[in-house]
Order: structure tokens, then C-alpha cells, then sequence
């Protein structure tokens, strides 16, 4: 099951975080994303809830988002919005 993580990144003033250089961990630490964030400070993936192998199901989630010295964790079982304020 695939879901949408929106992630929006601001400073303090809500000015969008320009090219912000965001990870995105999953539930293994496994970085799964490397990227920055568009003129808007938003960047949208698709992120799996979690994986099968055979019958075993492996969680993905809790994922960890990371930019600059920020770290945030959040579950991944439906779209979600996550705002990240920069200094």
C-alpha cells in the first residue's frame, strides 16, 4: 500500500524553504529519499505503508524526514502533510 507524504518546508516567517535538502528514512533507517524541495519548499512521494515477501509483511513505517538539524517521525497509513520550520 502506497500513500503520499507532502512535505512542506518554512522558516519562521512561513517563507517557503527553497531547495531544502530533505532524507527520508524508513522504518530500517534506510534512506529512501534524497532529494530538495522545488521553489515552493514542498516535496511529494509516494511512500510504501510497507512491503510483502511472500506472506511476510515487512513495515515501512514510522518513516523519519530529516532536513538540516530537524527530525521529524510520523506514521505512513493514509496521505499526509508534514510542515517542517527551518531557522
Amino acid at each position: 500500500m502506497y500513500w503520499t507524504l507532502t512535505i512542506k518546508v518554512a522558516d519562521k516567517k512561513g517563507n517557503p524553504g527553497e531547495g531544502a535538502e530533505l532524507s527520508v528514512l524508513n522504518a530500517n533507517e534506510k534512506e529512501v529519499i534524497n532529494q530538495k524541495t522545488g521553489n515552493d519548499g514542498i516535496l511529494k512521494a509516494e511512500l510504501a505503508e510497507y512491503s510483502k515477501d511472500g506472506s511476510a509483511i515487512h513495515s515501512q513505517s514510522p518513516y523519519t524526514i530529516i532536513s538540516g538539524s530537524k527530525k521529524e517521525k510520523g506514521i505512513l497509513n493514509c496521505n499526509k502533510e508534514l510542515i517542517i520550520i527551518r531557522n
